[in-house]
């Protein structure tokens, strides 16, 4: 501000809960994906002038590369999406051990199954130190020797993985998976730190979010029969993924350009906001709960 600018943000990742106050910077204006995760961060409160819808903004890596690094002799490729695991956290090294040994035992036990690992910051040298981690590491050289698992690198999108594989298959209520589903693919998802208030559980078809590692296996052995409703997300899409697109680039780089130029003539902050705001809303036809009154006292919600 003191700048003479504004500070915008994207929300970077599923929120499982409501957010609490101090977990978002004061940005004058805060895009999200769709209602669900706005429904978590206006109970906790917030100092964002106004939060907006842009729809989703990862793009889809469908290009045929990483299947075809497996053997001919699978038939059924599942992705493997881990996620952050620390002692301070709601995921803690033991689940995600567990949750990888589960899976890799899986796939030993089924020989005509593969894996394509898509780690969000875990090489195989840093899984070496987890609990039982020699063994994660010695299973998945294994399986790798055999043709039957590959590591994408962390910095690789998650939809290459899913893109190549027949289900997703999720440590925690993953924001990889949940991607993954609004493109199209199909994922479940281990509920390891038992979000059993979530929405989710209220939906009594939902099959891709489960309270054991038991109960997800059967999914998975459903969905390799050929069950289609095992990871089916296509119920909860309009809520994450508030337009039904994947072009929030174009979206928010239009706000941004109205600001600018509205800046550039008036050298008002709040003006130039005020305006892009309503531009937004009018051309993109946004509506509840994100529309309401816009002002210097006042957000969009």
């Amino acid at each position: 501000e003191s700048a003479g600018g504004i500070l915008i943000g994207f929300h970077w990742s599923n929120y499982p809960a409501v957010m609490p106050q101090n977990h978002l910077f004061p940005f004058h204006a805060f895009f999200v994906w769709g209602e669900a995760i706005y429904r978590f961060i206006d109970p906790g409160g917030h100092s964002c002038n106004c939060i907006l819808p842009s729809g989703l903004w990862l793009q889809d890596h469908n290009d045929g590369g990483a299947a075809t690094q497996l053997t001919p002799k699978v038939d059924f490729v599942l992705a493997c999406f881990d996620s952050s695991a620390a002692y301070n956290l709601h995921q803690t090294e033991e689940t995600l051990s567990q949750f990888y040994l589960w899976i890799l035992e899986l796939i030993e036990r089924q020989p005509n199954w593969g894996v394509i690992v898509k780690s969000k910051n875990w090489s195989a040298e840093v899984m070496a130190v987890l609990r039982r981690g020699d063994l994660i590491v010695a299973k998945m050289q294994g399986l790798s020797a055999a043709g039957r698992l590959r590591i994408l690198p962390p910095k690789v999108s998650p939809l290459r993985a899913a893109a190549q594989a027949h289900l997703s298959v999720c440590y925690g209520l993953n924001s990889a998976g949940i991607v993954a589903a609004l493109h199209g693919y199909r994922a479940v998802h281990w509920d390891c730190s038992r979000w059993y208030r979530h929405p989710f559980y209220d939906d009594p078809e939902q099959r891709f979010i489960f309270r054991s590692l038991d109960e997800m296996e059967q999914a998975i052995f459903q969905a390799a029969g050929g069950s289609e409703k095992v990871g089916d997300f296509s119920r909860w899409q309009p809520a994450f993924n508030y337009f039904g697109d994947y072009d929030a680039p174009r979206r928010v780089g239009c706000f941004m350009r109205d600001v600018m130029s509205s800046l550039n003539e008036s050298g008002d902050v709040e003006k130039s906001l005020h305006l892009a705001v309503e531009r937004y809303i009018r051309e993109n036809d946004v509506g509840a709960p994100f529309c309401g009154p816009c002002g210097s006292d006042s957000r969009v919600h």
